[in-house]
């Protein structure tokens, strides 16, 4: 997790990116004039801004920049202050009470943080896996045939031929009972009397 600071007061610097290394987080620095372009790059999910040092045209810009929590502390006799940057979308607080509250902060931050990533992975957890259509891909099914020709296809793939006629029919079982196929023309009713011993007429 990364915070962001956006002071010239070094002694902030330092008390704040020890408490922030206590509570395992990052700490990365930035002016506060250059505040918007640093929250586009370092995309922290914290921004600590020292409102004193920071005028009008930044509080407007506060307004348009990314969206990160925002807590700016600053002198509790500037209430105007602390009002202006509460309308631009920072949590004001009076730098005594920032200060004290700091560990309960990091703390509260953690949490919040952590339940939205334990809820991003039960909604990935319980989302329905897209099941085949019944009766397709699962039985060893593509789809159906489009078309007679994809039909016939498919029945050669499953070992079988086209339909035969009921005359194929006939004959082939004819055949595979031992029987010649039935003399269609004169010509094969004379060659089947000459195989069984017989001149033609």
């Amino acid at each position: 997790m990364k915070l962001l600071l956006a002071s010239r007061d070094l002694a902030a610097k330092a008390r704040l990116a020890d408490a922030a290394e206590r509570a395992g987080w990052t700490m990365v620095t930035a002016r506060v004039g250059d505040l918007s372009g640093a929250v586009s790059e370092h995309s922290p999910e914290l921004v600590v801004v020292d409102l004193d040092e920071a005028g009008e045209p930044v509080l407007q810009a506060l307004g348009s920049a990314p969206r990160a929590r925002m807590i700016g502390f600053f002198s509790h006799v500037d209430r105007a202050l602390g009002d202006a940057a509460r309308a631009a979308g920072v949590e004001a607080v009076p730098r005594g009470r920032f200060w004290r509250t700091l560990p309960q902060l990091f703390e509260a931050q953690t949490a919040q943080i952590d339940r939205k990533g334990e809820d991003m992975t039960d909604k990935e957890r319980s989302a329905d896996p897209q099941q085949p259509e019944e009766g397709g891909f699962e039985e060893g099914q593509d789809h159906k045939p489009d078309s007679p020709e994809e039909g016939q296809v498919g029945n050669f793939a499953e070992g079988q031929d086209d339909p035969l006629d009921e005359e194929d029919e006939e004959r082939r079982s004819r055949f595979s009972e031992g029987q010649e196929d039935l003399p269609d023309t004169p010509e094969k009713e004379a060659e089947g009397s000459f195989a069984e011993g017989q001149e033609g007429h």
